[in-house]
């Protein structure tokens, strides 16, 4: 599908619509002549073509339509008015456009002119991308009685009872799905893998069950993330190519059962670096092994019979074979250019080795030396046990054999193992999330990151894939002028004052009362106040607190205050109106005494006392509305108001 939809971008630029039709409808793709289908197309060539027509949602789509047993590569040019001559048949498309979601489906022209519509969804966020892919299944049939189903982790399983399809020419259904294939899971009652059933796939490990007798041509081929497989006893027979050019394969077993294995069923697996062949198999195919370029050793198990030509070709890192007795023919070419053969250990007698027949281009296993009789006797060496990481694999103790490369539990070299059953992965990291924390005028804030608990590491996502460091997740303090503590119990109350000429009051419970006009922290920045907002939380304002900030021009102050200071904003010419929220219940003596710009003031229900010179020489004032909850005005609250008319 990535192969498609990077084909159809440069499509895009060269290929699209002359004179298509486009609907307005947001519905999803409508099937009218069309019926969507799974099965490839058919058409006879004594049939006349029919035109078709694309209705296509939004105007500036990309489109190719290909026949339904091909792919893009073999796409169909439209005519000039932008519609296809199609004979009857089945066929497939592929659209796609900036910001929309690509579309592939599959479509049927029938013996009359058959109209196609195609909508594309908005393409989705990041997240809801994420939650699709996780949430995804794809399924279908692949054999009778089985059904395979593809899930959004990448997991591709194979179920039912019987014997999957062969797919010669590599066309599975899950084919052009096969990039987003991690993992392939066949479960017990499948009894065969088909030809070309998982060529090319992205997978990095696969599960075989007890009741699969053979795996089929191509079966894995080019499969270049598979690095280990283990075929169960039950498998009778590889056919060819099965697992050829999986080039990070390093281990593969191969059971008892097997009888059959046809050529070249693993060459070009480069990582390979041992193989035992059972003796079930009377002959190795041509080229099983050729190209296997870290193959090291080799076991020839008592049985077989031929070496097929070309067989171990090119193995040049392969140092020792084990060759039985029962071996009485070698092909042409079988061990050509194993540079680094030194030793063959074959099983009978020196007359019994010429009477072999040994196929030309074989100078790298007749110069080797030749152990009659024997039977490779291992010398190991201890690998020591290895502590696994968040990331790395460990493993037991073992002892290696530095000639054959078989592994052993003990010095003895009594009990077999193999690396793999050795191998402990890796641990994974144990994640805590710290939180996303906003910055803020008085402290730093951070992104939201990971700190592994085993490791110390810390990492932008939860699956450890982006390094980060605190320091780079970590956010400065938000920029201020000047910032402090005005809480009558010190750090109750913070203070910010920024660049814009705001002095917002944060935090909960009361501010001080300040013992003076300038004892308030802000004093000597009185000038640049130009408003004041006293955030939720705060219970009063303090005395003296904003007096003589003769720049003031509005303050803002939120329900929860229930007194106001005396003298609080004493000589705050400036401040034109003050709204007192509900909920203040005592404005104190001169708190707003001076505030010769001030026209208006809101006084609420909740006040009861009004302190004396209050509102002091505020010559702005024309009216002030005293809701009857009042109950004591002090003297000279309202002295020298020399415009106020009304009260």
């Amino acid at each position: 599908m990535k192969r498609l939809l990077a084909l159809l971008v440069a499509l895009t630029l060269m290929f699209q619509l002359a004179t298509p039709v486009f609907a307005d409808t947001e519905d999803t793709t409508a099937e009218a002549a069309v019926q969507a289908t799974e099965t490839p197309a058919e058409s006879g060539t004594d049939t006349q073509p029919v035109r078709v027509r694309f209705v296509c949602t939004p105007e500036n789509l990309a489109l190719a339509v290909y026949p339904a047993d091909g792919d893009i590569d073999g796409m169909i040019a439209p005519e000039t008015d932008g519609s296809y001559l199609l004979l009857p048949g089945e066929y497939g498309y592929l659209a796609t456009a900036g910001g929309f979601t690509p579309t592939e489906r599959r479509f049927t022209v029938t013996d009359g002119e058959t109209p196609v519509e195609i909508t594309l969804s908005p393409e989705e966020t990041e997240d809801e991308a994420d939650t699709l892919e996780e949430s995804m299944v794809t399924s279908g049939e692949c054999g009778d009685g089985l059904t395979w189903t593809l899930t959004g982790d990448g997991t591709l399983t194979i179920s039912g009872s019987g014997k999957m399809t062969n797919y010669t020419g590599g066309y599975a259904p899950w084919y052009n799905m096969r990039d987003r294939i991690l993992s392939v899971v066949v479960e017990q009652g499948v009894t065969s893998i088909g030809d070309d059933a998982f060529w090319y796939c992205g997978l990095t490990s696969v599960e075989i069950p007890e009741s699969v007798e053979s795996i089929g041509e191509h079966a894995f081929d080019h499969c270049t993330s598979l690095t280990g497989v283990v075929i169960p006893e039950g498998v009778k027979s590889i056919g060819y190519y099965a697992f050829a050019y999986c080039s990070r394969l390093t281990s593969v077993t191969i059971p008892e059962s097997m009888t059959i294995m046809y050529g070249e069923a693993f060459m070009y697996c480069t990582s390979l670096t041992s193989v035992t062949i059972p003796g079930g198999v009377t002959s190795t195919g041509a080229s099983t092994f050729e190209n296997c370029s870290s193959l090291t050793s080799v076991v020839i198990s008592k049985g077989v019979k031929s070496i097929g030509y070309s067989a171990f070709e090119n193995c040049s890192s392969l140092t020792s074979v084990e060759i039985p007795d029962s071996v009485t023919s070698i092909g042409n070419a079988a061990f050509n250019n194993c540079t680094g053969l030194k030793d063959v250990y074959y099983g009978g007698s020196e007359a019994a080795w010429g009477q072999i027949k040994i196929g030309s281009y074989n100078t790298s296993l007749t110069s080797a030396a030749i152990h009659y009789g024997e039977t490779h006797i291992c010398t190991t060496h201890l690998i020591p046990a290895a502590t696994p990481t968040c990331t790395t694999a460990g493993n037991n103790a073992y002892y290696l054999c530095d000639v054959c490369g078989q592994v052993y539990k003990d010095a003895q070299n009594q009990e077999p193992t193999t690396v793999d059953a050795e191998t402990i992965p890796a641990l994974g990291h144990a994640m805590q999330k710290t939180e996303a924390v906003k910055p803020t005028y008085l402290a730093p804030g951070n992104n939201a990151y990971y700190t592994c608990n085993r490791c110390g590491e810390v990492f932008k996502d939860a699956e450890g894939q982006t390094k980060t460091t605190i320091a780079d997740e970590t956010l400065p303090m938000l920029s201020s002028i000047a910032h402090g503590e005005c809480g009558a119990q010190g750090d109750n109350l913070t203070w910010v004052l920024t660049e814009d000429g705001t002095l917002t009051i944060s935090g909960s419970g009361a501010m001080k009362n300040f013992a003076w006009v300038g004892a308030a922290p802000w004093y000597n920045r009185r000038t640049g106040i130009l408003s004041v907002v006293v955030e939720p939380g705060v219970t009063s304002i303090g005395e003296y607190a904003f007096s003589d900030c003769t720049s003031l021009t509005g303050v803002t102050v939120s329900e929860g205050v229930a007194s106001i200071g005396s003298s609080a904003f004493y000589g705050c010419a400036g401040l034109t109106s003050v709204v007192i929220p509900e909920g203040v219940t005592s404005i104190g003596s001169s708190a707003f005494s001076g505030c010769t710009g001030l026209t208006g003031v809101t006084i609420p229900d909740s006040v009861t006392s009004i302190g004396s010179s209050a509102f002091y020489g505020c010559t702005g004032l024309t009216s002030v509305p005293i809701p009857d909850s009042v109950t004591s005005i002090g003297g000279s609250a309202f002295y020298g108001c020399t415009g106020l008319t009304s009260i």
